[in-house]
C-alpha cells in the first residue's frame, strides 16, 4: 500500500461513525460508476475496514444498500432519492444537519395543540429510525407543507392510518394522509385540486414513515 493509501489509514479512524457512513456509500456509489478505477476501490476497502473494527456491521449494510438504491435509480433514469441517513449521526451531527436543513428555521409540529420551540426538543427525542426528506410540490399545501420544507419522518411507527405518512408507490416518494374506505387504502392530499389515490392491488405500494415535524424556512420580505 502506497503512501497515500497509509495516510488515508490514519484519517479514516478519526472520522466519526456518521462520516464512515457517507463515505462508504460515497465510494461504492464511485465503484459502480468506475469499475476500473482501483482508487475508489482502495478507499472504500480501507473505510469498511475501519467500520468493520469499530463493529458497525448495521452502519456498512445500510451504507451497501443506500448506495445501491442511488446507482439503480440514476441507471433507471428514475429521480436520485433526497433522503439524508440519521441513523448514525452524533448530537452534535445531528444539530448541524437540522440548523443546515432550512435556514433560519422555525419548527412546528403538525399537531397544533403540541406546538415546539426550537430545534432542542427534535434532538433531545431523536431514534435511529429518524430520517430526513424534503417535500416537492403544492399537494400538502392546506397541510402547512409547502415545496422545498424539510420533513423528519419516524419510519418505526406503525400506526399510520388517518397520519400525514410518506408512502412509496410505483417506485416514487409521496406524502399523503392515509385513509381507509371500504377496505380500499387512500393516498389523500391536503390541497383538493389533486384527487385522491386508491390504492389497487397492482400498485407497488410500501409504507415508508409517518411524518412528525416539518422545518420552514422564516421569510422576511413581505
Amino acid at each position: 500500500m502506497n503512501t497515500y493509501y497509509t495516510q488515508y489509514q490514519h484519517e479514516v479512524k478519526q472520522f466519526t461513525d456518521h462520516e464512515l457512513y457517507i463515505q462508504i456509500k460515497k465510494n461504492l456509489i464511485n465503484v459502480q460508476l468506475d469499475s476500473n478505477n482501483t482508487y475508489w476501490r482502495n478507499k472504500l476497502i480501507i473505510i469498511k475496514e475501519e467500520a468493520e473494527k469499530r463493529g458497525l456491521d448495521k452502519l456498512i449494510k445500510n451504507a451497501i444498500a443506500d448506495g445501491f438504491e442511488l446507482v439503480a435509480a440514476r441507471h433507471c433514469g428514475l429521480p436520485i432519492p433526497n433522503v439524508n441517513r440519521i441513523d448514525f449521526m452524533n448530537k452534535s451531527e445531528m444539530q448541524t444537519q437540522i440548523r443546515n436543513a432550512r435556514s433560519n428555521t422555525g419548527i412546528q409540529q403538525l399537531d397544533i395543540e403540541k406546538r415546539i420551540n426550537g430545534i432542542e426538543y427534535i434532538v433531545n427525542n431523536l431514534t435511529p429510525t429518524l430520517f430526513i426528506m424534503y417535500a416537492e410540490g403544492d399537494s400538502m399545501l392546506q397541510a402547512g407543507i409547502e415545496e422545498g420544507d424539510a420533513l423528519i419522518v419516524e419510519s418505526a411507527e406503525l400506526d399510520y392510518m388517518n397520519k400525514i405518512c410518506v408512502v412509496s408507490c410505483q417506485n416514487y416518494l409521496y406524502v399523503k394522509k392515509i385513509i381507509k374506505s371500504n377496505d380500499k387504502i387512500i393516498l389523500k392530499s391536503a390541497n383538493p385540486k389533486y384527487p385522491d389515490y386508491y390504492i389497487n392491488d397492482n400498485d407497488e405500494f410500501k409504507f415508508v414513515g409517518v411524518l412528525k415535524w416539518v422545518i420552514k424556512k422564516i421569510l422576511h420580505n413581505f
